[in-house]
């Protein structure tokens, strides 16, 4: 589960919620980190006037976020696939024999095809 899915169904049984981001809590806790300090470090930074809050996302908002995700690692891994084609490509000699002659057609061809 999600902050800000128990923070909707909180906020549904009435309760004031609000999410602070970990980065802002932090330089609150006193020492090691520990379930006690943890908890006193969000009850010092909540008092605090200027302490920022996160608004609670709808689940039409954390999809976009998802699907944003999923494209980036889908873009990552093509990129990387094509750097290994290209490396591939530049590891065959130009003029070796027509066997080489081929696979570099063949490699050119899969490139251009994951361009597309």
């Amino acid at each position: 589960m999600t902050n800000h899915f128990l923070g909707r169904a909180l906020r549904e049984q009435g309760h004031d919620v609000r999410l602070m981001p970990a980065q802002f809590v932090r330089p609150f806790v006193k020492s090691n980190k520990n379930d006690y300090r943890d908890a006193e470090a969000i009850a010092e930074a909540v008092e605090r006037e200027n302490m920022r809050f996160v608004p609670i996302k709808t689940e039409d908002q954390l999809d976009v976020q998802a699907r944003h995700r999923v494209r980036e690692r889908w873009v990552s891994r093509q990129t990387a696939a094509r750097w290994v084609l290209r490396s591939w490509y530049t590891a065959i000699p130009e003029r070796a024999n027509d066997r080489s002659s081929l696979l570099r057609l063949v490699f050119l061809t899969m490139i251009a095809n994951f361009s597309a």
